[in-house]
């Protein structure tokens, strides 16, 4: 017995039945785009008031306005 293998005498044919869904023939309607998030919306932080300005509150106001802007 050789080395020689016949791929024909070995492959089989098959017969698929018929596609009998005649309603998957017709495309269905393409999904709706998903819409937009909203857009940000920038909100200052409230500046200090009273005893809380005058002990440091300005400067991290300023602080807290600067990084609220850089996040917007």
């Amino acid at each position: 017995m050789g080395d020689y293998v016949d791929l024909d005498a070995l492959r089989q044919r098959i017969e698929h039945p018929p596609f009998d869904r005649p309603d998957l023939t017709t495309p269905t309607t393409p999904p709706l785009p998903l819409p937009l998030p909203p857009g940000p919306v920038y909100v200052e932080p409230t500046a200090p008031e009273g005893l809380g300005s005058l002990l440091g509150g300005r400067k991290r106001h300023v602080a807290a306005v600067e990084q609220a802007q850089a996040m917007y």
